[in-house]
């Protein structure tokens, strides 16, 4: 047994001392040289290190060296003193500084045996046979069996998952007859009856004639980490899944759009107006603030900007009304050469995207084949990203050759005005359906960035394809609500409230309006806020108010404001008024406003208010004009309340 380097150190100096000090007292000079010397060269020879071993042997003979020469100059006392000495030297400095620093090889096993128990990993060692003959505490730990009595039944197997067992064997096998690495990935039961997947990772260790001494190897818990890949797997496969469905409802969705405008046999066309939007919105930059100056003063950029615009589909009706067989031929043709009037319509389109304005009616003559000409109402409606506009064209040749035929002129018209509704409708949708399908991709973009992260963030992943699976109900909604307002025409009126109403309205012209520096402010108290109507049509008669209020003020110089003030009647209906501080109305064209076809706009068809007047009247309200007392007009609007009819039903009774 070695003892502890300290108590070597003070044992081996006390030792040696207390002979040194005896032999001198006794007289035995030489004697105590040779017998310090024996007593530090037995003891290092049986539990020292080599230098300790090497460091004594050292000192013993510098001893018998020093005792010789003191021998020849001092004589026998002298000699034997002065060695004395120099051995007691030797004895501390040697001893003290090198120390006995082995332990015995019972306490190097258990400190080895407890490194191998308190560390995490699942630890084994095996014979060059494959046999185990060790496992740690960890064995223990997560199988609730003795490991000693694993080690010597070889039962272990017993814990793997039994779909899991000849795969391990076979692979285990051939790592001990190639005397490769193994690395394994099974289930292992734990005490509790439940698996948790762990991989396996094994080495040979070999001795100096190259045969394997022993195998050495780990277990180490990768349950969380299988789980979450096998959840990955699981959630993509639900993913790809739902992104086909959702593939397939989008492809039904166009589709449905693309025959929606074939089955009510309206003709239009599908123009590319980005190129143009940026060449407008470049020439606002360098500092064009009036687009009649800037068509004026630059006629050749108008050109160009009306070259920018491409056609990018056009629909049967439209075809077959210009006289064409071949989409290809008609689309190849620009538009500008694609009417009479061309330059004309396509500059309003033009100062309509430089003022901001998503909607604009007006006439035009289609040339089509063969010199083929076809009056038509014109109602152009772009999309709120300025990256398409969708253009309707109604045939009025014969209506405007027969002008005296009032009714049927009117009934027309109205259907021009129902094929304006469906251009914005359709153009809506367009984009509607792009914003949900926009956020869809990127939800499902995100899911699988969530899930490709380590380790993956499963809660953000399923909240990213929960905003999926919601995206797609909205354009589901989104289409059936468009099919069903354009396919089942007006709807019942009911109670709605004007201020949600009147507030929704200003955000859709928010961006028109700023475009021409129009501030709209509305005031509708509590008892005047409720009316009897259709929200859908109540949001035309508006929107067409306030764009006609914004249209008049548009060569003013100065503020302009529109206000939109409500309140209620003695007779308990609701009163709403259209204020703006333009121009007012000519005294002399006062009354003429609302009759069809009268209009003060260039290029306008005049029946927008007397469209806005019939919608009101429907509810069993008035529409009326006037010019304010300091400046501008208003528009004032009586609604009811309530439906008319339950009102009279109940003074009848009473």
């Amino acid at each position: 047994m070695h003892l502890n380097p300290t108590t070597n150190r003070n044992l081996w100096i006390g030792l040696g001392a207390g002979v040194l000090c005896v032999a001198l007292l006794c007289g035995y000079y030489f004697e105590s040289i040779l017998l310090t010397s024996l007593l530090t060269t037995l003891a290092s020879a049986i539990g020292c290190r080599a230098l300790d071993r090497r460091l004594t042997i050292g000192w013993a003979g510098v001893s018998l060296l020093a005792y010789g020469a003191s021998f020849a100059f001092l004589g026998d006392i002298g000699a034997e003193a002065s060695s004395a000495a120099v051995v007691t030297a030797c004895v501390v400095v040697v001893v003290a500084a090198n120390g006995f620093t082995t332990i015995s090889a019972r306490d190097a096993v258990q400190e080895i045996r407890d490194f191998t128990d308190s560390v995490p990993p699942f630890l084994w060692r095996g014979r060059p046979d494959g046999s185990i003959d060790y496992f740690n505490r960890r064995y223990f730990e997560i199988t609730g069996d003795d490991p000693r009595d694993a080690v010597a039944t070889q039962n272990w197997v017993k814990h793997i998952h039994p779909d899991d067992v000849e795969e391990f064997k076979e692979t285990w096998a051939d790592s001990v007859r190639t005397l490769k690495d193994v690395k394994t990935l099974f289930r292992v039961r734990q005490r509790d009856g439940q698996f948790v997947w762990m991989s396996g990772r094994g080495f040979a260790v070999r001795g100096e004639d190259g045969a394997v001494r022993h195998w050495y190897g780990g277990l180490f818990d990768v349950n969380a980490e299988i789980l979450a890949t096998l959840e990955i797997k699981r959630l993509a496969g639900e993913l790809n899944e739902r992104i086909r469905l959702q593939n397939n409802e989008l492809t039904l969705s166009q589709e449905r759009f693309r025959t929606l405008f074939e089955d009510m046999n309206i003709a239009y066309a599908e123009q590319d107006i980005r190129q143009a939007k940026l060449m407008i919105d470049n020439a606002k930059a360098n500092g064009a603030t009036n687009f009649s100056r800037l068509a004026a003063e630059n006629p050749d950029f108008i050109d160009a900007c009306i070259a920018a615009v491409k056609v990018n589909r056009v629909n049967d009706a439209l075809l077959h009304m210009m006289g064409y067989a071949d989409h290809a031929e008609l689309v190849a043709k620009p538009p500008s050469q694609n009417a009479v009037d061309s330059r004309r319509v396509m500059q309003q389109q033009l100062e309509a995207m430089f003022y901001g304005r998503n909607h604009f009616a007006t006439t035009a003559t289609l040339l089509g084949k063969n010199d083929r000409k076809v009056t038509v109402a014109v109602g152009v409606n772009v999309s709120e990203d300025w990256s398409i506009s969708l253009s309707t064209h109604i045939d009025i040749t014969d209506q405007l050759q027969a002008r005296e035929q009032a009714t049927a002129a009117r009934e027309d018209l109205a259907r021009a005005s129902q094929a304006l509704t469906i251009g914005a409708v359709s153009t809506s949708l367009a984009h509607e359906l792009n914003q949900p399908l926009l956020a869809l991709t990127m939800a499902a973009q995100t899911a699988k960035r969530w899930l490709a992260k380590s380790p993956p963030q499963i809660e953000e992943a399923q909240v990213a394809l929960d905003r999926v699976n919601s995206n797609a109900e909205r354009m589901n909604l989104i289409i059936k609500n468009t099919r069903s307002r354009l396919l089942k025409g007006h709807r019942d009126p009911t109670v709605i409230d004007l201020r949600d109403l009147l507030t929704e309205t200003s955000q859709l012209l928010e961006t028109a309006l700023a475009g021409r520096n129009v501030s709209l402010r509305l005031s509708i108290p509590d008892n005047a806020a409720e009316v009897f109507a259709d929200r859908t049509e109540l949001q035309q008669v508006f929107t067409n108010l306030i764009v006609n209020a914004a249209d008049a003020m548009a060569d003013m110089e100065g503020k302009r404001s529109i206000e939109i003030l409500a309140r209620r009647s003695p007779d308990e209906q609701s009163v709403i008024e259209v204020r703006d501080n333009g121009p007012g109305i000519n005294e002399g064209v006062l009354e003429q406003i609302f009759q069809p076809f009268f209009t003060t706009k260039s290029g306008g068809m005049g029946m927008g208010l007397q469209i806005s007047r019939s919608i009101v009247e429907a509810f069993g309200g008035t529409l009326l004009a006037k010019n304010n007392e300091e400046n501008g007009a208003s528009f004032i609007l009586t609604l009811p309340t309530s439906d008319p009819k339950e009102t009279s039903n109940e003074r009848s009774i009473a």
